[in-house]
């Protein structure tokens, strides 16, 4: 054996000896050593959280909307006849007030006068033509009358002749003559006959054209009284289109006029807003409702009502729903020591639609809420998720709708951060200090809102601007 041989010896056989006994050395130290002993896991205890009730909403609720009061109405008068106008009223000029059935304008009424006298001799006219045809018929009734005597009388006369023919006591040349007489008494009750039917058609046609002067008389009339523009109801000038000594022509406007007895409120509400006032169809309640306007640090109110759906539908660009709110005293303010301030076209008020909600709700802090809308509620000591549906979350105050919901009124909510929070997990309740706005009731917090159940919206008016305010 040489000395090349000796390490590959030693790599084949020794080493792979060596390798094998470092690892039996190993695993039968590891396998020497003692186990550390397991620590039992703590008991895991509740976890402490803050409650509060949910209360039930009693009463009424108020919706807060921003609106704009506009006209109740304002009419544009024109001119019904044409001609010169020779009177001009002084309250006939922007801002005035009139009144109603006020004289306001008018046009020269002499050709209209003149017309309605020509229309009245017409009228007497075809009076006067209808007496003579009546008095015509009377006379030639009595002498048809007589002829139709004269007729019998020569009857007679031939019946005679006739009983003296057959004893030959006569002529025949008489007998001619005495029905020669009949025939021609026969022949003018025929005529008269006839001309009393032309009697009756011409009556007809006398009283036709009789009718039609009459009408013709009403119409000049109304000519007449149309040269004097009145004011149809009480209320103020917007605009005059007219002066003295000016040339007016038919359908000219000559004025614009609102009337002030009332003002409407042009609003609108959210989708939401429409469950608390609408149960059903198109209609809307009558509802009552506050309107105020804010000016100088005073507030005015009126009493007003919800009137109607300013159209149908939805507004496609704001995505709200317009209505109308309907102020009939718009100049008498409601407990109001402020004054007396009237409700004016283009003031952007404060709107409080008073209105009784349809379903039961349920009144809590907007913190209880959780994402997903879930709250968590304590039952039997442990936490459990319930869905909700939210009817409005206003100014910290949420509004649950409970119809039909696994939700109770009175149920203790959990208000409180809870980690990992899930289903079944132990909870407690704990006494803590009593936040604004509610009161401590035994260890748990009792939700009491000290302010007005009051929900508001930032639905503009679709005319108005969007940063506009009352």
């Amino acid at each position: 054996m040489n000395k090349r041989q000796i390490p590959i010896l030693f790599l084949r056989y020794v080493a792979p000896l060596l390798v094998l006994g470092c690892a039996g050395w190993f695993v039968y130290s590891m396998g020497a050593q003692q186990r550390p002993k397991r620590k039992k896991p703590p008991v895991r205890k509740s976890i402490p959280v803050e409650l509060v009730q949910a209360r039930p909403h009693t009463g009424t609720l108020d919706i807060v909307v921003s609106g704009v009061a506009i006209p109740y109405r304002d009419v544009q008068l024109a001119a019904r006849v044409s001609g010169e106008v020779v009177f001009k009223s002084e309250s006939l000029s922007p801002g005035q007030v009139v009144d109603e059935g006020e004289l306001l304008l008018r046009v020269d009424p002499s050709d209209y006068e003149i017309e309605v006298a020509r229309l009245e001799q017409e009228v007497a006219r075809a009076k006067l033509d209808i007496e003579r045809l009546q008095l015509d018929k009377e006379n030639t009734q009595r002498v048809l009358a007589i002829n139709q005597d004269i007729v019998t009388v020569r009857r007679r006369d031939v019946q005679r002749l006739q009983r003296l023919q057959n004893v030959n006591a006569t002529s025949a040349s008489e007998s001619d003559s005495v029905e020669l007489a009949l025939l021609s008494a026969m022949q003018q009750i025929t005529s008269q006959e006839n001309q009393l039917r032309t009697f009756d058609s011409q009556s007809k046609t006398m009283q036709t054209t009789l009718e039609l002067a009459n009408l013709q008389l009403r119409l000049a009339k109304l000519d007449l009284e149309r040269a004097e523009i009145k004011a149809p109801f009480s209320g103020v000038v917007i605009a005059n289109h007219v002066e003295q000594n000016g040339m007016l022509a038919a359908g000219a406007v000559v004025a614009t006029i609102e009337d002030t007895s009332k003002v409407e409120v042009r609003a609108s509400l959210r989708g939401e807003d429409m469950s608390f006032l609408q149960s059903g169809g198109y209609e809307l309640p009558q509802i009552p409702v506050t309107v105020e306007y804010d000016r100088a640090g005073q507030t005015y109110a009126w009493n007003a009502v919800l009137s109607r759906q300013d159209g149908l539908g939805i507004d496609e660009k704001t995505r709200t729903i317009p209505v109308r709110i309907c102020v009939d005293n718009p100049t008498q303010n409601c407990g109001s020591s402020n004054g007396s301030l009237a409700l004016l076209r283009g003031m952007f008020v404060r709107v409080r639609l008073h209105c009784e909600p349809q379903q039961p709700l349920a009144v809590v802090p907007e913190s209880v809420i959780r994402p997903g809308k879930t709250i968590w509620v304590m039952r039997d000591d442990q936490l459990q998720i319930e869905r909700v549906r939210i009817a409005r979350i206003e100014d910290g105050i949420a509004y649950l709708n409970t119809h039909n919901s696994s939700l109770k009124m009175n149920e203790q909510i959990i208000s409180s951060p809870v980690p990992n929070a899930k289903p079944g997990l132990a909870v407690s309740m704990i006494a803590n200090k009593p936040r604004r706005g509610a009161t401590l009731s035994g260890s748990h917090q009792e939700y009491r809102p000290n302010r007005p159940k009051v929900l508001t919206t930032s639905a503009t008016v679709s005319t108005a601007s969007a940063s506009a305010r009352p």
